[in-house]
């Protein structure tokens, strides 16, 4: 066998081994790091840090995200320029704001969830894909 060819056998395996080390390690790290297409409101981009803490935006009305993540739940708050409920109190910088939970995909290639008015519990649907 030429050292060519050896070479091109060891490469295969490298990649198969970092397959299988990514799915063994599943998509709930960093599950929802990235860009998602939304249900409702087109582009959201999330940023998922080492601490699993979550920051994301969306376009409409200035939407923003914030939370936390444990295991492929994210929980968290949803702020925007305005919306159909007013809050008393301004949470991320705004007085449109409300409750978030979010559950990504065992695939991490999309995640559903419920989205809420200001301190009330999420009950509205809120889904995305890759």
């Amino acid at each position: 066998m030429t050292n060519q060819k050896i070479s091109r056998i060891a490469a295969a395996y490298v990649s198969i081994a970092v397959a299988i080390g990514l799915a063994a390690a599943g998509p709930h790290h960093g599950a929802f790091n990235g860009v998602w297409r939304q249900s409702t409101y087109d582009r959201l981009t999330l940023h998922q840090d080492k601490k699993d803490h979550i920051t994301g935006v969306y376009a409409f009305k200035d939407g923003r995200i914030e939370g936390q993540v444990s295991g492929r739940t994210l929980t968290g708050l949803w702020s925007q320029s305005s919306a159909g409920e007013r809050c008393d109190a301004e949470r991320l910088g705004s007085h449109y704001w409300g409750k978030v939970k979010l559950t990504a995909s065992r695939d991490g290639r999309s995640f559903d969830g419920k989205w809420g008015y200001c301190d009330a519990a999420p009950t509205d649907g809120w889904s995305g894909t890759r």
